[in-house]
């Protein structure tokens, strides 16, 4: 087969013979390989504006066939015809236009499209030349063209014609623009496709650097997924980059610290390729999604690279998952209803005799609410976990045994109970039931974790904090 490559800075002009007789049907055949999403493939146009036009618009193909005269009935209106998606994916794609009177046949990888345009065929009457790969004259584009074609044609012919052979064979028909030539490189970067959520990619990272730097490209149809994370060494952390409603997010995560948060771009889950450069070092960590910086300043701390970076969902169902592939203590997606409606979301997968699944919430560990005179009581505190109460739920649902625990420490002062014994202090659980006792107490028990094991430092109380000492 014959075969012709562009560079996004050339083109073929085929000037066909000119005929007393119009033929009763053009047909234009061809396979195309695309290294870019938007690009020209093929135009020819008339005296009066009138035009059919082959353009790779964003990984789609679109057949433009236009009158361009005013005179003509305003039946007649522009014929925009879309087919395929994702065509930039640097495999070979065929292509067929059939063009016979006013009826046009648009076909791409056997889907057809067919269309019957108004009125007589004689708005269709083009000039006797063609190009592929491009507008080789600036004085013809028009407001649809964007760019040349950056790829590969095969198999191109035109009523039958091999164009590609009489480029080759250098005949006179064929004006060559630019640099093209006739062969087909082999494309330098080589994209990995995840095939399921649980699917991903281990590579190699620059172990025991002061940064981590990464950059790659991606695209999806998904509003949310994982696609990068990375533990640093020395137990000093690690960092997850993600899709969540269609952003990309990065959390960086340090003992003792609360999380990073960065967020860049939107609408990333539009199918186009969009570039991704992350970096974090001692002060700041920033990230950069095609045109949109975002930066999250950081206290002086050590960033230790890893030696390892997963790329992809790696989305086990559980902690207990984790576990028995051998993975290390550490922050991890899970998706607990396995293939249902509910997204992953991240926990800490506490990795000691058992799996032990951490959900952490938004707010700092402890909260300080001071004293208020009788009868105004404070307001109420609320925490918002990372993962939705169904995830929640389907988590629970899985686990041989969960506790959510809720302490409450005192100074200087006695618990808030009213003069009729009710506590004034309480917790709302997950189907908003009220709960008055706190951590390592039971339901109903009337008393704290001292007063069951029978240790309060005052024996007349059974809370530590109804003694009223100045300390916590």
């Amino acid at each position: 087969s014959e075969v012709v490559y562009f560079d996004g800075q050339s083109a073929l002009l085929y000037r066909l013979d000119k005929k007393p007789l119009k033929p009763i049907r053009d047909v234009i055949s061809l396979k195309f390989k695309a290294m870019q999403s938007n690009g020209i493939l093929l135009h020819r146009e008339g005296q009066h504006g009138n035009h059919i036009t082959l353009e790779l618009i964003k990984g789609k193909l679109v057949f433009f066939l236009n009158s361009g005269n005013a005179k003509l009935p305003s039946t007649i209106a522009p014929v925009t015809l879309t087919l395929g998606s994702l065509l930039d994916d640097q495999h070979w794609h065929s292509v067929l236009i059939e063009l016979l009177d006013t009826q046009v046949n648009f076909t791409v990888d056997k889907h057809t499209h067919h269309f019957q345009a108004k009125g007589d065929s004689s708005y269709l009457d083009l000039n006797f030349e063609i190009s592929f790969g491009g507008i080789p004259t600036p004085g013809r584009s028009r407001a649809f063209t964007r760019k040349s074609f950056h790829g590969c044609l095969e198999n191109l012919y035109y009523n039958g014609v091999d164009v590609t052979e009489l480029a080759r064979k250098h005949k006179p028909q064929i004006l060559m623009m630019g640099n093209a030539s006739f062969s087909c490189p082999q494309p330098q970067t080589v994209p990995v496709t995840f095939l399921s959520s649980r699917s991903y990619l281990a590579l190699p990272g620059n172990s025991g650097e002061d940064k981590v730097s990464v950059t790659f490209q991606f695209r999806t149809w998904n509003r949310a997924g994982h696609l990068l994370f990375g533990e640093l060494r020395r137990g000093s952390g690690s960092f997850v980059l993600f899709l969540k409603d269609g952003k990309l997010k990065l959390s960086l995560f340090q003992p003792g610290q609360s999380p990073r948060n960065v967020t860049a771009g939107a609408g990333l889950n539009d199918g186009q390729w969009h570039s991704v450069s992350f970096s974090a070092k001692w002060s700041h960590m920033n990230v950069v999604v095609d045109d949109d910086t975002a930066v999250q300043p950081l206290v002086a701390v050590l960033i230790d690279s890893g030696d390892t970076y997963y790329f992809g969902a790696l989305y086990e169902q559980s902690c207990e998952a984790h576990k028995h592939r051998g993975n290390p203590p550490g922050l991890y997606y899970i998706d607990a209803d396995g293939s249902g409606p509910l997204g992953p979301f991240l926990v800490y997968c506490n990795m000691t005799d058992a799996a032990w699944t951490v959900v952490r919430h938004g707010g700092p560990d402890a909260v300080t609410l001071r004293g208020a005179p009788s009868g105004h009581p404070r307001s109420a505190v609320s925490f918002a976990y990372a993962a939705g109460a169904g995830q929640l739920r389907a988590a629970v649902n899985l686990a041989e045994r969960c506790e959510q625990r809720l302490a409450l420490r005192c100074g200087t002062a006695r618990r808030p109970d009213s003069r009729d014994g009710t506590p004034l202090s309480w917790w709302v659980g997950r189907t908003n039931e009220t709960h008055t006792y706190w951590g390592g107490s039971l339901p109903d028990a009337q008393k704290c974790t001292c007063g069951l094991e029978g240790n309060c430092i005052d024996s007349q109380y059974y809370c530590n904090c109804d003694a009223g000492r100045n300390e916590w």
